[in-house]
């Protein structure tokens, strides 16, 4: 009896330890994700960061393609037209902006005005013979600036789409999904990001770090093509300039063209003359629509119009002078003139 139980004992032991193929406990995959992951078309994924201020860098682009760049005909010696178009949303007196960069064949397109004024834009941009683009950039998540670019993207095909990575709002993350969706590829752009484009560099200066801030994490962008710059600051306000302009002082001197940021309203110029201490730009273009109409932002750019006349700036305005061109005209292989006109 005693071995009988002494045999027992010893085959649970033994049988007990092998494992006959039975299944095994699944593994905890659940994970504490701050994003959305926006499916834009099959491959094609696009990362929407919701009210996060520390973002780990994706890719945009998941398509098993190399993405080789936008494709146009190359001609670094082109003249370059950039255009401050008259966005102005007329209906509702909101200030909205676009800014079309054209050079030769090469077509950039930063914002596309409101959903109202995309219309005009998409006029505009027939009447510069713009077939696709090449370069499509939302700037900032300003609805008077991003909202018409469904239209846009609907009319023209788009090769590349630049943002910040950061959404706060649905409408918004809808239309980058959208707009992605329309494009060949999907760029998340940050500072000290820089291209090379039909012999113009590009350069931007912001955003540094993402902090939910729909004004200060606005993508800033120089332009620079046989030493003439021109500086675009969104909708990037106080804070941000004063950033910039401790951080990235050398890249700021010898700027020809500045767009006002924020439409040269309220926040967007309170420390301006400390900006304008660092970066000193030739003539400041003003978009948007005329301080009579009101509108949201409800403030007067009577005090940014007297600094730049105290500092010896000259400035346009898009909804007084109509369309303001910027022109760099080739004069040999490596120097240009440059000519401000309205359209």
């Amino acid at each position: 009896m005693n071995r009988y139980l002494v045999f027992v004992v010893l085959a649970l032991f033994i049988f007990g330890c092998i494992d006959f193929g039975g299944e095994k406990p699944k593994l905890n995959t659940t994970q504490n994700n701050t994003t959305v992951i926006v499916n834009v078309e099959p491959q094609k994924n696009v990362t929407i960061v919701i009210n996060q201020t520390n973002q780990t860098e994706t890719e945009q682009n998941q398509s098993s393609q190399v993405w080789s760049g936008p494709n146009y005909g190359y001609d670094p010696t082109a003249n370059l037209g950039v255009y401050f178009i008259d966005a102005c949303d007329y209906e509702t007196g909101k200030s909205a902006a676009a800014i079309l960069v054209k050079k030769g064949d090469f077509d950039m397109l930063i914002d596309g005005g409101s959903a109202n004024s995309a219309p005009r834009v998409i006029d505009f941009l027939k009447s510069k013979g713009v077939d696709d683009i090449d370069v499509l950039v939302s700037s900032a998540e300003d609805p008077n600036r991003y909202a018409g670019l469904k239209k846009i993207s609907d009319e023209f095909a788009v090769e590349e789409f630049w943002w910040n990575g950061q959404a706060t709002t649905r409408d918004y993350m809808d239309t980058i999904n959208y707009v992605s969706g329309k494009a060949l590829n999907t760029t998340t752009v940050k500072a000290l990001y820089s291209r090379e484009l039909n012999g113009i560099k590009v350069e931007v200066l912001n955003p540094t770090k993402l902090q939910s801030d729909i004004y200060n994490d606005a993508i800033v962008l120089k332009l620079t093509d046989r030493s003439k710059s021109i500086l675009l600051l969104s909708n990037i306000v106080g804070g941000g300039q004063g950033y910039i302009a401790n951080k990235y002082p050398e890249m700021l001197k010898n700027i020809d063209v500045m767009e006002a940021p924020y439409y040269g309203l309220g926040s967007g110029t309170t420390i301006i003359g400390t900006f304008f201490q660092t970066c000193k730009p030739k003539t400041v273009v003003i978009e948007g629509c005329s301080d009579e109409t009101g509108g949201p932002q409800s403030s007067t750019r009577l005090p940014f119009k007297t600094l730049m006349n105290q500092y010896g700036i000259d400035y346009l305005e898009t909804y007084k002078n109509g369309t303001v061109k910027v022109s760099v005209v080739s004069l040999t292989n490596e120097t240009a003139d440059l000519g401000i006109s309205t359209d």
